[in-house]
């Protein structure tokens, strides 16, 4: 069962709450009672989680880089929370990639008769998605991945990182080796034309307002909300 937001942060305070009454949090004993604590923990909590860390494997990180209680502390709590959730058979959505993984081991013949495995939308990959697109790939007769990026001329410096990055996870853990898109369009759209630019901070970027509006937004849930509102403005223009 996927659990909500605000159920999640209930049983985190639970948990904080808890290991504060036994006297279990010393380091973090300041903090604990704090909104913001919470919500660190949530995304810390997270981050683990995507990167398939359990709690086994987070004590055995900190006997080899040293047992401080700060990381002690936290330990405990991932730990904690970790046991809650199953002990209900509940996940956190950023569990949701490893039941889905789970599920698909065991129902060996599900995708046995995929065709085709197209994925697009990413730009970058925790280990479990690469786990689970691996798992899906493995049982369709063809699998492709779809990207951003230029093969030909590359990113600038300043912002090749983290796309690079991506394409190496992938080509590495999916055994996929990067190829550019066919061109068979002789006009492409304005967008085609923009995406080999985008990202070159001195390229410029030719003016089209009939078909190109630039919004600024802080991560991909801005984007889409922005989208959606852009999309509402077109609905009510077109009903006059």
């Amino acid at each position: 069962v996927l659990i909500t937001d605000p159920i999640q942060i209930r049983l985190l305070r639970n948990v904080v709450d808890r290991a504060v009454e036994e006297g279990r949090l010393v380091y973090y004993h300041a903090l604990a009672r704090k909104p913001g604590f919470i919500r660190r923990l949530r995304d810390l909590f997270a981050e683990l989680t995507r990167a398939r860390i359990t709690p086994d494997d987070f004590r055995s990180i900190l006997r080899s880089e040293g047992e401080s209680s700060r990381l002690l502390e936290l330990g405990l709590l991932y730990r904690r929370y970790r046991a809650m959730l199953q002990a209900r058979d509940w996940t956190d959505s950023a569990g949701l990639t490893t039941c889905a993984r789970q599920a698909l081991v065991g129902a060996p013949d599900v995708g046995r008769d995929w065709t085709l495995l197209a994925v697009d939308g990413f730009t970058r990959f925790h280990p479990a998605d690469l786990a689970l697109l691996r798992a899906l790939g493995e049982r369709a007769e063809a699998f492709f991945v779809t990207m951003t990026g230029d093969l030909t001329r590359g990113w600038e410096e300043i912002v090749a990182g983290p796309w690079q990055d991506a394409w190496e996870q992938a080509a590495q853990s999916l055994e996929l080796d990067p190829e550019p898109l066919p061109q068979t369009d002789p006009d492409p759209p304005p967008t085609t034309r923009l995406t080999s630019r985008l990202l070159r901070p001195n390229e410029h970027i030719p003016e089209s307002k009939r078909f190109i509006d630039a919004i600024a937004a802080p991560d991909i849930m801005g984007e889409v909300r922005a989208a959606l509102r852009w999309l509402k403005q077109v609905m009510v223009c077109a009903r006059g």
